[in-house]
């Protein structure tokens, strides 16, 4: 389910955490699920101008494994990707450049419980006046 203003520059957010794992009755030790992962960042970049050569990232992390075999526990869920603004008069740069706000990878590694859940994807959004990006010939 996706969320917020269409035009998200009036209301910025981080992604969300992943929830954490469940622990385990088996245990005499320690009764720990896995953390769950941090959610992305936020990256807001107002230029005058901007080259892309690369990437941006601003991705979730994924949920923590326990050693599930010793304490039965379950990993935590995977955390959000964040957001990216540009707001610019000029963009330039390459068309392989990238801007990544995946969310973290699902995590299963649980002995007999289910995994956790994968993070979801974050949001990114370019405003400019004029854009020219090389044809990479």
């Amino acid at each position: 389910m996706q969320f917020g203003n269409i035009d998200f520059t009036k209301r910025l957010s981080y992604g969300g955490g992943g929830g954490g794992g469940g622990g385990s009755a088996f245990t005499d030790d320690t009764n720990l699920g896995g953390r769950g992962g941090n959610g992305g960042g936020l990256v807001y970049l107002l230029l005058e101008e901007i080259t892309l050569e690369g990437k941006i990232e601003s991705k979730g992390q994924s949920g923590e494994c326990l050693n599930v075999k010793a304490h039965r526990s379950a990993p935590g869920g995977s955390g959000a990707g964040g957001s990216v603004v540009i707001i610019t008069k000029s963009l330039h740069g390459n068309p392989n450049s990238k801007i990544q706000v995946d969310g973290g990878i699902p995590v299963n590694c649980a002995f007999g419980t289910g995994g956790g859940g994968g993070g979801g994807v974050g949001r990114w959004l370019i405003k400019t006046q004029d854009s020219l990006l090389n044809s990479g010939q």
